[in-house]
C-alpha cells in the first residue's frame, strides 16, 4: 500500500509497510475504502476466490497498525 503527499511541490509516494503484517486483512477487489484523519477503513470487497467478503478493517496511517 502506498501513501501519497499532495500539495507538495511534487507529488510524494510513500510505502506503508504494515507493523502487525499477521494482522492484515486478505488481499481483495471490488472493495470500499475511504480515509479520515490518518485512518483508512476498508470495507467489504471479494477475496481472490470471489467470496464475498462482509468485513470492515482499520489501517493507522501514523502507527501503520490494522485493526
Amino acid at each position: 500500500m502506498f501513501h501519497m503527499q499532495i500539495g507538495q511541490p511534487k507529488l510524494n509516494w510513500t510505502l506503508l509497510v504494515p507493523a502487525n503484517p499477521s494482522q492484515a486483512p486478505v488481499p481483495r477487489n471490488s472493495h470500499t475504502s475511504v480515509v479520515e484523519g490518518d485512518n483508512l477503513y476498508v470495507l467489504g470487497g471479494q477475496d481472490d476466490e470471489n467470496n464475498k467478503l462482509e468485513d470492515l478493517w482499520q489501517f493507522n496511517i501514523a502507527t501503520k497498525t490494522w485493526t
